[in-house]
């Protein structure tokens, strides 16, 4: 699974304003999307409302305009603790996401980012115990 969805390069609620990142840049945790090991920070509840120790940015292909660096989506976020591809936000956004006027969108945005700040996915949690040696112990 891609954790990088590219159609995100193209939302203007994720970018970063080139003002803001020279503003903030020694604090930012940037990700590279050419680094093929790219680690990104903790996602705090506090991401897209804080600029920084809240999350990582994206670096951007130059090639994708004037503001170099963006937030990770929602999605995206979601992906990074292992909820499923298929995890759909419909119980925040009623209606079709297409319909959503852009000061909505924004603030659907920042509801999934607190929901997932600091969450723990059941996948990662399952695959940590079934390594403690305490837990195979009670197994046997």
């Amino acid at each position: 699974m891609d954790l990088i969805d590219p159609s995100a390069d193209d939302d203007p609620t994720l970018r970063l304003e080139t003002a803001t990142a020279e503003r903030f840049a020694r604090a930012l945790d940037i990700a590279d999307r050419q680094a093929s090991q790219a680690v990104t920070a903790c996602f705090a509840s506090s991401y897209g409302k804080s600029i920084v120790r809240s999350g990582s940015y994206l670096r951007l292909p130059p090639a994708q305009g004037p503001h170099p660096l963006r937030r990770f989506s929602p999605t995206e976020v979601a992906r990074l603790p292992g909820f499923p591809a298929d995890y759909h936000w419909s119980h925040i956004q009623p209606g079709k996401p297409e319909r959503l006027t852009l000061t909505n969108r924004v603030r659907a945005q920042r509801l999934q980012w607190k929901l997932l700040g600091n969450s723990l996915s059941i996948p990662v949690v399952r695959h940590v115990l079934q390594h403690l040696p305490m837990i195979n112990d009670f197994r046997q």
